[in-house]
C-alpha cells in the first residue's frame, strides 16, 4: 500500500490540489481569507468529516510525492471551515504534533483553525487545557481560544471563566508561559471574580513578566 491509498471522492481530490487556489495559498500566510473554499473547490461536506480526520493523522502524507505533501494542510482547513466540532480532539493533537516536529505552517494555521470551529470545540479545548502532556504552546492557545469563545458568546463566557481559572489555580505547577496565557484571557473576559487568583499568581512570580508587558 502506497501513501494516499485508501480515500474516496471528494477528500481523494486533496492528494492532488497542490498548493490550492492562487499564489497566496503557495506562500507560507495563516490567513484563512487566502484558503481555498473547500466546499466549492472540492465539494466537500459534513459527510467527509470521518476521511478528513484520517487524512489529517495520516502522517505518511507528509513523505508523499509531489502535491501529496499539502493533503494534510488541506484537510485541516477544511475541517476549520466545516465548523467540525468532532474533530476537536484530533485537531488538538495535530497542532502538538505540528509544535513538537517544529512544521511552522500548521504551527502558525492551526490556531486560526480552532478559533474558526469556535464554540464547538469549548468541550474539548477546556478538557485539553488540563493536560499537562500537551505542548505548553498548544495550552496556551488553547486558553486565547476559551477566552475568544467566551468574549463572544455570552452563554459560554461562565464555562469559559471556570476552564481558566481552574487551570490557573494549578499555577505553581505550571510552566510560567501558561500563566500568563491564563491570566491575558481571564484578562479578555474582564472577571473580577478571578482579580486575587491573577494577583496571588503574580505576586508569586508564577507568571512570564515579558509576556504579559508585551501582550499588555
Amino acid at each position: 500500500m502506497s501513501a494516499g491509498d485508501g480515500y474516496f471522492p471528494p477528500v481523494s481530490g486533496l492528494l492532488t490540489l497542490g498548493s490550492g487556489r492562487s499564489e497566496a495559498t503557495a506562500r507560507f500566510t495563516p490567513d484563512q481569507v487566502a484558503w481555498p473554499s473547500y466546499s466549492v473547490v472540492c465539494g466537500l461536506g459534513d459527510k467527509d468529516i470521518g476521511q478528513l480526520m484520517a487524512m489529517l493523522d495520516d502522517l505518511a502524507l507528509d513523505q508523499g510525492p509531489g502535491a501529496m505533501v499539502w493533503a494534510r494542510v488541506h484537510a485541516y482547513r477544511a475541517l476549520g471551515q466545516l465548523r467540525a466540532g468532532e474533530a476537536g480532539k484530533a485537531l488538538i493533537v495535530a497542532f502538538d504534533t505540528a509544535v513538537r516536529r517544529k512544521d511552522d505552517r500548521a504551527r502558525a494555521e492551526l490556531p486560526v483553525v480552532l478559533e474558526m470551529i469556535g464554540p464547538a470545540l469549548c468541550e474539548q479545548a477546556m478538557a485539553s487545557l488540563q493536560d499537562g502532556a500537551l505542548d505548553t504552546y498548544v495550552r496556551v492557545v488553547l486558553a486565547s481560544v476559551l477566552g475568544g469563545i467566551g468574549q463572544t458568546r455570552a452563554k459560554f463566557r461562565p464555562r469559559c471563566v471556570r476552564a481558566l481559572m481552574a487551570a490557573l489555580e494549578h499555577g505553581k505547577h505550571n510552566d510560567p508561559r501558561l500563566n500568563s496565557g491564563l491570566i491575558l484571557s481571564l484578562k479578555l473576559l474582564k472577571t473580577a471574580k478571578a482579580d486575587k487568583l491573577i494577583q496571588q499568581v503574580c505576586r508569586d512570580g508564577l507568571a512570564d513578566e515579558r509576556m504579559l508587558q508585551y501582550a499588555l
